[in-house]
Order: C-alpha cells, then structure tokens, then sequence
C-alpha cells in the first residue's frame, strides 16, 4: 500500500531544516490499545540536510503505518495536489504579568496551508505553526482570508504571552513538498504480538553512520575532476553478486573519498548498474562505532544491529580507514576486535562495504591480518600526473569563480602545482592543489566582503583577482615560509641572510654564513628534493650559540623560533629509549618524533648533544638522512622533506683534547674545520657522515662577542614581566658590563657562565630591591658598581602640573548655534582687542623702525641687511594674520547669526569646522605674538636620547628615533624646514668626531627609516620656522613609551638649544658642548615628564602637566602635536603673565 503526504519545510538562517506533517492528527494503533506503544511517535523532524530530515519521517511512517488504524490512515492523508502556501499578518495584544493588555500591539506573520475546495466550494486552512497538528478551519474564497484566519487564530492564541508569540517569527525559506511512503497494514491479530524491538529498527546505524545518500541528492558532496574510470571500475566491483565489498586504497589526498563520493552521486540520481538502483550507502569510522561503548558485549550488539540493518535494507556501508577495526574492541584482556565479527558477512557477500585506507594503512593491514585483507577487492587510486593535476585544477577553478564572486588568474595554476609538489611532498595530489586553492579563494572572498564598501558599492566593485602573486602570499601565510624563500621573483643574497641570523648569533660569523650559503640553496631549490631541506651537524665547544642559531634558523625559514623541535639525545641514551621516537609496534603509543613532524612538517629538528644517543638512533637517522622519511614501528611514514635536521655536539670542543691533537686556538678556519671532521669520522661510521651537507664549526667566544651578548641579555631582562608589569624604566652605568665580563667571560664554558653572572649580579639585587620597595611606575632604577658590587638605586620622576585657564571655553566638535555664536564673539572680541591693544601697537612701530632703517643710506652694503629683512618680514606676518584672523572671526559670527535667524542648518557641519580651525589658528597667533614680542628665535634645535640603556652601544633607539620621525611629520606639515645630525658611538669610541648630519631626506618615514637603519641613539632635529622656539619649548624633558606592545617601558629625553647659526648644530661648538655633557642621563638629572605614550590598548596620549589626552595615538606620532602644543604654550604664558 502506498500513501503520499504533504510536508511544511522550514529553512532557517542557518541552515538547517525543520519538516513536519500538517494536519495529521494523533496516532491511532490498530487494535486501540495504547499501553502496547510506550512510544508515540513524533511525526516531525530537525536537521541540516533536508533529505537526512525527510529520511528520518519516511523510516518513522514505514515503522508506524502498519501498526495503524484505517480510519487513521484516511484521517492522515493531508495531500491534495494543488495544495498551496499563503501568509497573513496579524496583531495581537497580550496580557503583560500583571494580566493588563499592551497598548502596543505585536505584529506576526502566520503561514497558511490552504486547500483545494471541496464540493460545497470551501477550503481547508491549516496553520502548521500552531499546535502539534495545525489550527485548521474552513474558508469560502468569497470572504477575505486575514479575517477569516484572524478570527480563528485569535480565539485560539488570544491567551498566548509575548514569549510564547515568538515561536511564529517568520523564516526566509519555506516551502511545501510531498513524500510517498510504501507499507503493508498488519492485520490485529500480529498487531498484539508487536514488541517494542522493532520500533527501533536501523536506530544503530542512524546513530554511528551518515547518510550519503541524503548529503549527495540535498547536493551536500563535493564534485569529482578527473576520475571517471575509476569511478565507472569501483560501480562494477560494487555490482558484483560474489564479492561486492572493495577497499579503496592510496596516497593520503590523492582522490579516494572524491571517487567513493562520485559513485553515491551516480546511485542517488540513479546512474549506476540496476543492482545498485535505489540503494543506500552509508559512511562510519571504527571510532564511531566503538564510541560509548563501555560494558562488557555492547559494542558486538551494536555492529551486530548496524550489519543486520546492512544486509536486510541491501545498503552499502562505508568504512574509513579500514584498518582500524583491527584494534577497535581489543582490551588487555582479550584480542576479540571488530574486523573478526565482520569476517562471516565479508565471506558469504552479504553486505556490501567500501573500505577505504592509505597506503600505510593497507601495509599495515596486510601485516597485522592477511586474511582480513584478502576479503576485499583491491582498487588503487594513482596519484594524477602533472597534466591531469592541472587539468582538475582549473575545473575547480572555474567553479570556485562561480561559488565566491572572485577571479582566478590561468597563471596561478603552474604556481600552485609548483609551490605544493617542492614544499608539500608528505602530500598528494590533486587533493594537495585543491585544498591550497579553495582555502585561497574563500580568504578572497571572506576579505572582499568584510571590505569597508558596503551595499551597492560593495556589489559593484572588482572581483578580486588571483594570481601567482597572492598564491605565494597565501603559501607564505598557512606555512610560514618566507615570500623571499617560495618566491623566483623576490632576490635573496647570502649576505643579508647572514646579517639577518647574524644580528642574534654573535661571535661566529663562519657558522653564520656557512648556514646562509645552505639557505641560499635552498632559495635556489637545488636542494636533494628526496632528503630534507638541510643536514647539519654543529659541532663546537658549549656556551658559543650552536642551540641559537639552530633556533634562528626556525624563525628564519619558518617564521617562529617555535617551529624548532628539541629532543636532548641524553634522554635517549639506552636501547629501549628508540620506542619513545618512534613508537610502540602495537600503534598504542605514538612515536615523539615521528609524531611531531606529522603534525607540523615545516620545523627544524634540533637533536642536541646527538653523541650521547644510543647507538641504535644513529641506524634510524640513516633513514631520515638519506631519504627524508621515517617509517615508525606501526607502519606509518613521517615525511622529513620538508624539515631541516640539525645535530649538535661537544666532541673534541675541550681545551685538552684539542692540545692533544696540537691544535692551538689562533689555527685558521681551514684547520679548525678539519679537525672537527676528524673528530665527527672518529666518532661516528662512514655512510652517517657521508650524508651530512655540512660540519659547521664553532669557535671559542671572546671578549668583545661576550660584550655584545651581555647587552642582548640585559636587553632580554628589560623585557621580564617584572619590570614590564611595574613600568619602571632601568639604566646601567657601563661598569655594570665591565664588572659582568670580569666576573663571567670564560672561554672553555662560552656565554653561559656569563648568564649566571647576570641573573647573580643584576637579577637577584634587582628582584631585592623591587620586592622591599613598591614600585611606582615613574620609577628610574639605576644600576651602579661600587666596591666591586651592583648597587641599585632608584627615584621618581617628578611631574609638573600646570594651571591651565580656559580649560571650560574650549569648543567641542558638536556644538548649538548658540554655544557657536557665543564662541565666535569671544574670539572677535579677542582680536578686535589685539588690534587696538598696546602690544599690536609696539609691533606696528617696531615694523616701521625696521622699513625705516631699510631706507638708511648704506643699508644695502651693511652685513645686518639679511638679518633685519627677516625681522621685518616676521613682524609684518604677525600683523597682516591678526588682521586676517579678526576679518574671518567677523564673516563667520554673521554667516551663523544669519543661518540661526533663518533656521538653515545646512551651513552648521562647515561652520562648526570653520570655528574650531579658528580658535585654534588665534592660540597659535598668540604665541607667536609673545614670541615675537619678547625676542624668541625662529629656529630651535632638538636633541633626543634614550634613558634607561647603555647608548654607547646602541641599546633602545627606536623610540627615540620615533620622536625624531614625530617631530619631523610636525614640521612638514607646517612648512617648516629642518636638518638632522646623529651621534655615531661608534665613531666616539674611535676618537674621531661623533655627531654626522644626516642627509635631507623628503618623507619623515625616510628620515625614520636612514636612522634606524644606521643604529643612531642620540639625534639632533634643528627646526626652523616662525615662533618655532616658543612653540616647542615645552617639549623639553621626558618622553615615555609607557607599552610598545611588548609590555616594555622605554623613555627618550628631549632637550632645547637655541643656536645663531645653522652650521654650529652640526659640528662647532654646540655638538663639542653636548658631548661634554652626560651622554647617559643621570637619574638626579632628570626634568619631569612632558607626555606618556601608549601605543597599545588602552590607546593614549597624554601630558600630565597640562592634563591634555588623546586617544589617537597614530595622528601624534604622525606630527600632530598641536593640541599639546596650544595646552601648555596657554598654560606656561598665562602663568608667566600672572607671575609678572
């Protein structure tokens, strides 16, 4: 008997999908004896595959239609065929808790089932949102449909509260569809002797299994490129009557899952042999069907019920990795296990099941049980050649362009075959190549849409396009490769790759550039593509940086110095100790090494002090060496080609064995090298070292690379949570380094003797000092030699708060037409005042002495001529722009008193603009009033420095380097012009002169850019410009960066000279008396702070002498100092006027 009924399918924003039957009533068994159904069934069902869902109620209705009663069965049947989908909105005003009616009404939108019309002309109405089987009610189309559902659904939901009204929000998608189920009634008599054992019939395999079935006609599974003779060869051997189960093997990625999904495809739409028609294939794993299993026979029951459910529904089972089921269900106590139940049904072909392994997998198969392996027809899936690789690539291009809205370049497909078979060889293709480029793609996308356009522009803009460009960027990104590595097009010389690596690994300039030329081949790509990227044995005494520079490497190549994977061979100095790298032969217990390279193939590993490995490592090492793979006791292959290997070691490095063998420490390179290798072929057997690419020797440290890294960790010591956290800011006197050389530099036992030296010298004096006395966080520690011992001191800098007027008359951004008007009239009066007051009248005659001495006899040939032009020229600026400045303030209070009489708010958003430009224009007129009245120069000159380093070699510039970069934006924007000179340490250490002028450069990020580049701690910024001198004269003091995003706190010392001449800053007697002067700030020498800086959550500028904040912290550093410039120029010159 068959029975159609119609569905109400409801899609949600998200995607799943909610199906019930409408205007099905409430089940009704044969025989009306309800006790017998413990169980009533829910003709409704929620999932995210519409034919999953739909499955769900068809197997529901198959189990309960035959346990019906008749009468049910015609009250049930809900399909009509010209059924169709209406909607009505309606109001509703429910009670609220006090049981009072809402005034405001909730607006809903009801979905209508409406019917074809009866005999008598009138409709059956469902609502199926409404009750567990839908209001329905009767409707004649000669009345209006709202009100008659209106009435009807009122009655009903009258009583509803606003809670319960939301239910009926409305979806976006939601249509009707029809379902036709066939069953055979059972007659009263068998429906007594139901049991509840087959109201759960297929339940097992619902619950550990996924429908493919239902994924492939919801087009839920992927496209298959390439593969039809394998998939035509898999639907011949699933349609075979003798031996239907196959297992699908290959490489990992090569295109196994893609061919199986292809052959559900093909069975779903019905293009497959008749034996395979109406089928349908499930997919499970061995974790999914021992899950949850926990007692004793749970897990046989339930494969027992999946099989069975297999065999007499004719479906197809797919299993992933096969393999697996050999130790799914294996205890201590007991070998019983999965693959030996399913034995019976693989030998008399009754199920049929699609077994998919890797090619490891299969070995492992075959070894572990020949006889479980032998039931199943082999199909290999071949890795595609280059041509076909290309082939399926391009078509998922073309379908990638349609799914995202984006543009595939054809040149970026050669690029991707490239960049994945040289860097991922541990994969396959195609899957490699498609999963590298649908990645891609959905990042284009997913940064096109979240682009700042938004709406029709967003829409109308370009397609972003994909080209060989964005594939290396994309590569470099899921890698962490560098570009200058993938890239053919990005040059890379062996000299900045050992300035790079060298700038962190000091005093071994000849390991440097022996790993730079290694890199270099790499960058070239003539490295063995078969073996790993680089084989290197670092040998060399211990403390000279061998582990450094195997860490720089990582970070190097591969982006982090985390991507270096250390295992201390000391560890693994016993036979038994081989099992932990590379597992047990059961699989239970995961090798660490072969483990560590599987998840992350792009790592250094670091095998430190390699000679005290068992000797049995060395035998496993061979393998990797030469064939860059690693086969570990369960048959699984870790892939080293994409992984550099580095092996450390002390042999021959003492003072002793080196005198033995007459090798003094002044040997050349040459020497130095050969006796090392000497020392490595003693140690270890020919074919091992025959397969290194390089012996890289390291020498004994000496004092000044011991120098150089007492810096770097005293740099490191800066960056300690403790100081960081408490804000302080450190100095060192430089006999702090003396003394740590004295006390720490050896040469046997290289840096680290030094680094003890250091955390009992400094480290432990500190952490006293910082745990006795709370810090502040204008704290400046010092740290000082006395008597042969560090001495901490510290104090605090000293901040000035100025009485700043006027605070309460600034002008905000938003602002009334009165608050407007009222700020224009003060400024008016203002400079109404100014034009009439004293001070414009001492101006205007000094203007007219210095015309009248222009037109004195001799004036042209004076040497004074240039110097009273300029004068003359500044005095008449100051007086044409207060006559400007008072003009405009007229025009504007008219143009808003005009616009408030009128009630016109278009000029408003312009005239508020113009008003705050105004009254920032007057206060820097003011300034430059007083400074030309009182004689201020028009130029000033700005040395920065850092605080709290060692400046003589070079710790901690980039921050001051930034100011210069600030003040220099500054400077451009005003028009003004400016020269630079910088201290080089190393010049003065020479003896020779010190202070250099940096050559003109255009842009400040050039200038910023030329000094860090040169390593500058000391600048001097000379600006010229009007009224420049009394506008910067409140920069002189302190600058703290209080976070750099590295939690660290730096300070830069700014300090003022007026000079007469242009040349005097950069080489006369100016730079001769600053270098007379303390070149390292003393902490009793200190001014107080003139802004904080943090660049990093929470953003903040802020001047803590005249309380003027910003948040906009990229504009300051920029040269948008105005703001702070205006505060304290008004607050320092209204409380100079007050002392007079």
């Amino acid at each position: 008997m068959k029975l159609r009924f119609r569905l109400y399918v409801r899609r949600t924003d998200q995607g799943t999908y909610t199906v019930t039957l409408p205007g099905v009533p409430k089940f009704v068994p044969i025989d009306g004896n309800y006790d017998d159904y413990p169980a009533s069934p829910r003709f409704a069902a929620y999932g995210p595959v519409l034919e999953e869902v739909k499955s769900e109620i068809r197997e529901a209705l198959e189990l309960w239609l035959p346990w019906a009663d008749p009468e049910w069965i015609r009250a049930a049947s809900n399909y009509w065929p010209e059924q169709g989908l209406d909607a009505v909105r309606l109001e509703f005003r429910p009670a609220n808790r006090h049981g009072r009616r809402r005034e405001e009404p909730i607006s809903v939108v009801l979905s209508l089932i409406v019917n074809p019309p009866d005999a008598d002309g009138q409709r059956l109405v469902i609502a199926p949102a409404i009750g567990d089987e839908g209001l329905q009610f009767y409707w004649h189309p000669d009345d209006d449909l709202g009100i008659a559902a209106a009435r009807e659904i009122l009655a009903v939901c009258a009583d509803m509260t606003p809670e319960q009204l939301l239910q009926f929000r409305p979806v976006r998608h939601e249509h009707l569809d029809e379902l036709e189920v066939s069953f055979t009634p059972v007659t009263p008599s068998a429906a007594r002797k139901k049991t509840s054992d087959g109201q759960e019939q297929g339940a097992d395999l619902r619950q550990v299994g996924t429908d493919l079935t239902a994924l492939a006609a919801d087009k839920r599974l992927g496209r298959t490129y390439g593969r039809g003779a394998e998939v035509e060869e898999l639907l011949l051997a699933l349609s075979s009557k003798s031996s239907p189960s196959v297992l699908v093997t290959g490489r990992s990625e090569c295109g196994k899952s893609a061919v199986i999904h292809e052959v559900v495809r093909r069975i779903a739409a019905g293009r497959c042999p008749d034996e395979l028609k109406n089928r349908r294939v499930y997919e499970t794993s061995p974790d999914h069907l021992i899950a949850g299993c926990c007692y004793i026979g749970q897990w046989q029951e339930r494969l027992h019920s999946v099989l069975e459910t297999v065999r007499k529904e004719r479906h197809i089972l797919v299993i992933r990795d096969v393999a697996g089921l050999l130790d799914a269900g294996r205890t201590d106590k007991t070998d019983q296990n999965m693959s030996q139940f399913l034995k019976p049904y693989l030998a008399d072909g009754t199920v049929t099941i699609i077994g998919e392994a890797t090619d490891e997998r299969r070995r492992f198969l075959d070894n572990r049980d020949p006889s479980f392996a032998a039931m199943f027809r082999t199909m290999e899936i071949a890795e595609p050649d280059r041509e076909s690789t290309l082939s399926i690539i391009r078509m998922v291009a073309a379908d990638l362009e349609r799914q995202h809205s984006v543009r595939i370049d054809p040149g970026i497909f050669d690029a991707i075959y490239h960049l994945c078979r040289r860097f991922q060889p541990y994969r396959a293709f195609p899957g490699k190549a498609v999963r590298f480029l649908e990645q891609l793609t959905f990042d284009a996308a997913r940064q096109h849409q979240s682009s700042p356009q938004k709406g029709a522009r967003r829409a109308s803009a370009r397609a972003p396009v994909l080209d060989r460009k964005a594939a290396t960027l994309a590569f470099a990104r899921y890698t962490g490769l560098p570009e200058m590595i993938l890239s053919d097009h990005v040059s890379l010389s062996t000299a900045s790759i050992a300035e790079a690596i060298g700038r962190r690994v000091i005093g071994q300039p000849d390991a440097v550039q022996a790993v730079a030329d290694l890199l270099t081949v790499i960058k070239a790509g003539l490295n063995d593509p078969d073996k790993p990227l680089a084989c290197l044995m670092f040998v060399g005494p211990t403390g000279v940086g061998k582990t450094e520079l195997a860490k720089q490497i990582a970070a190097y190549l591969f982006g982090s110095p985390d991507r270096m994977i250390r295992f201390d061979m000391s560890e693994y100095s016993e036979p038994f100790t081989v099992g932990k790298l590379i597992g047990s032969a059961d699989g239970r217990a995961e090798g660490e090494l072969t483990a560590r390279i599987r998840s992350q193939p792009f790592s250094l590993v670091l095998l430190d002090e390699f000679e005290k490995a068992d000797r049995s490592i060395f035998d496993i090492m061979l393998q990797v060496l030469g064939e860059g793979r690693l086969t570990d006791a369960a048959g699984r292959t870790a892939d080293f080609r994409s992984a550099i290997v580095v092996m450390t070691s002390n042999l021959g490095a003492s003072s002793r064995e080196q005198r033995k063998l007459g090798l003094r420490p002044a040997e050349g390179l040459t020497a130095i090298e050969g006796y090392y290798r000497h020392v490595v072929e003693s140690n270890f057997r020919p074919e091992f070292v025959n397969r290194l690419d390089k012996i890289v020797v390291f020498r004994h440290l000496d004092r000044d690379a011991m120098l150089r890294i007492a810096e770097a960790e005293v740099r490191k010591l800066l960056e300690r949570e403790g100081i960081a956290r408490r804000g302080i800011t450190l100095t060192l006197d430089e006999d702090v380094f003396e003394l740590l050389l004295d006390t720490g530099f050896n040469v046997e036992y290289g840096a680290r003797p030094l680094k003890r030296a250091i955390e009992q010298r400094i480290i432990l004096p500190l952490s006293r000092r910082l745990a006795e006395h709370p810090a502040d966080p204008h704290d400046l520690v010092r740290l000082r030699v006395k008597d042969g011992s560090v001495l901490v001191d510290s104090r605090t800098i000293e901040t000035t708060r100025y009485r700043v007027t006027g605070e309460g008359e600034r002008p905000s951004v938003a602002m009334s037409s009165d608050e407007m008007i009222d700020v224009l009239g003060d400024l008016r009066r203002r400079l109404h005042a100014w034009d009439e007051g004293e001070q414009m009248g001492e101006l205007r005659d000094r203007l007219s002495a210095l015309l009248a001495e222009t037109r004195a006899p001799g004036f042209v040939d004076s040497e004074s001529q240039q110097e009273t032009w300029m004068q003359a020229h500044a005095t008449d600026r100051v007086i044409r722009r207060v006559e400007q400045l008072r003009d405009r303030a007229d025009y504007l209070e008219e143009l808003a008193v005009m616009c408030r009489r009128e009630h016109n708010d278009a000029y408003m958003g312009e005239l508020v603009a113009s008003t705050i430009e105004l009254r920032r224009n007057v206060d820097y007129l003011e300034i430059e009033m007083l400074a030309e009245i009182n004689g201020w120069e028009d130029r000033v000159s700005l040395e920065i420095s850092p605080v709290g380093s060692h400046p003589a070699h070079g710790m901690m510039s980039a921050w001051p380097i930034k100011l210069i970069g600030m003040y220099a934006a500054y400077a451009q924007r005003k028009g003004h012009a400016i020269s630079v000179a910088a201290f080089d340490a190393e010049a003065h250490r020479r003896g020779n002169k010190p202070w250099k002028q940096i050559e003109t450069i255009d842009r400040p990020e050039g200038l910023v850019a030329a000094l860090t580049e040169q390593g500058h701690t000391r600048t001097v910024i000379t600006v010229r410009g009007s009224a420049t001198a009394a506008l910067l004269a409140g920069e002189a003091g302190l600058h703290k960066l209080a976070d750099d995003g590295s939690g660290r706190t730096q300070i830069a010392l700014v300090r003022l000279s007026q000079t007469e001449a242009d040349a005097e800053i950069l080489n006369l007697d100016h730079m001769a008396a600053l270098d007379g002067e303390d070149a390292a700030p003393r902490a009793k020498d200190l001014p107080p702070i003139v802004r904080t800086y943090s660049l990093h959550a929470p953003r903040r500028v802020s001047d803590p002498r005249t309380g003027q904040e910003t948040q906009d912290t990229e504009a300051v550093l920029a040269g948008d100092i105005d703001d702070f410039l205006l505060a304290y120029g008004r607050a320092h010159f209204n409380q100079s006027e007050e002392g007079d």
